[in-house]
């Protein structure tokens, strides 16, 4: 690229400087390969020529071949004691295409504005700013920036009384939940507005709260309060406790025994509700006769040791005739004990399968002797003129107080 009629107003400094403008020694430049011993001074024309190499390789950098901005380095990087001070990009029409092993950064306009991109070899286009600000996933007044396992990610607001909460089950490992319970023993101060909300009640529920007002002349208007559930606290008069668990204040008969109502313990006769049996023998064993005779299928003993006496035995069983009629055909199932001789009650039944729960009481006459080996029995036949097989199972005798 030749340099023709360069322009030059400053002295070029040589050892045999004439000191004359340059523009009148050298009006115009020539490309030359071959200096001879009459071109002028030796020494001045190898500054000319390094001066034209110089310039020529600054056009190169700066001119339209290389497709760069034309012009001074200046309008691109703003130079400030010798250090760049700002780098100005004026903004492209659409992103660069991505090239292996290269990343751009580079301006374009997005709704009316210049924004900063970057995009990687990959051809990844990440926008670096928005209206002025980094541009990041949140969006709305409150929003949390935080991170999934696959980047940045944005946590939108919760609702009003919400805490943060660790949850690994969430994508981003935290939420938004309610507030966990209070303690139910803590003191809280400065709410003496809260205590004079609450309604106070004569007869109070299960699931009310007990509040305990107090106030200090010397804290001055400095109230606290102490909750407790309604079941830690004596609900009738002269009432008493048991296990940490109200007693009833009635008044219990004679004889009377104390059960648990499900909110507290209270007295009730004996004999009766849900106390008023005692298990002796329950027996799941199925046994079978064809006979028409008696024959014992379940022995036990039994001893008693009781200052309250029975009043009878319950005998209850699942009886049936098999193969029989189930109009005519009985089977019968009967329970003996005595000491020396024999009190007896027998279940009857025409029921041809199973499944069907009899009972029957054998009245104690007088009070049974304490500490003598009662003899008892179970025994089962085909009743006399009937056909088919006597069945017999589940059989469970009780003592009824």
């Amino acid at each position: 690229m030749p340099l023709p009629n360069l322009p030059w107003s400053t002295q070029y400094p040589g050892n045999q400087d004439t000191g004359v403008n340059a523009v009148d020694q050298m009006p115009t430049l020539q490309n030359d390969s071959s200096p001879g011993a009459y071109d002028g001074h030796r020494v001045l024309v190898d500054h000319v020529h390094a001066l034209r190499n110089k310039l020529q390789s600054v056009a190169l950098k700066v001119g339209d071949d290389v497709k760069v901005p034309v012009g001074s380095l200046v309008e691109i990087v703003d130079i400030s004691s010798g250090d760049a001070s700002q780098f100005r990009m004026v903004k492209r029409a659409s992103a660069p295409t991505h090239q292996a092993n290269k990343g751009f950064i580079y301006t374009r306009e997005v709704g009316g504005r210049v924004e900063l991109f970057y995009k990687d070899s990959n051809g990844s286009e990440v926008q670096l700013t928005n209206v002025g600000y980094l541009k990041t996933p949140i969006t709305t007044k409150g929003d949390l920036l935080t991170r999934s396992a696959f980047g940045l990610d944005r946590l939108g607001l919760g609702l009003n009384g919400q805490v943060l909460t660790v949850d690994n089950a969430q994508t981003l490992g935290i939420k938004w939940a309610a507030a966990g319970g209070t303690d139910a023993d803590a003191i809280h101060k400065s709410v003496r507005q809260e205590i004079h909300g609450l309604t106070e009640q004569g007869t109070p529920n299960i699931a009310d709260v007990l509040v305990l007002e107090a106030y200090s002349e010397v804290i001055g208007t400095e109230w606290s309060k102490r909750k407790v559930t309604v079941h830690n606290l004596r609900q009738e008069t002269n009432a008493a406790w048991l296990q940490g668990n109200l007693i009833s204040s009635a008044s219990p008969d004679p004889l009377d025994t104390l059960i648990w109502s499900g909110s507290q313990w209270q007295p009730q006769s004996g004999g009766s509700g849900t106390l008023d049996r005692m298990l002796i023998l329950s027996d799941t064993s199925e046994f079978s006769e064809a006979g028409t005779s008696w024959d014992d299928k379940k022995e036990f003993e039994v001893v008693f040791d009781s200052t309250k006496p029975p009043t009878a035995w319950r005998f209850v069983a699942e009886v049936w005739c098999e193969g029989g009629n189930g109009t005519t055909d009985t089977a019968e199932c009967r329970f003996e004990c005595g000491s020396e001789s024999f009190d007896q009650v027998t279940v009857t039944t025409t029921e041809t399968t199973g499944g069907t729960v009899l009972f029957a009481d054998l009245t104690i006459t007088s009070a049974e002797p304490n500490n003598i080996v009662l003899d008892a029995a179970i025994a089962l036949r085909v009743q006399p003129g009937s056909s088919g097989t006597a069945h017999v199972r589940y059989t469970d005798c009780y003592l009824i107080y």
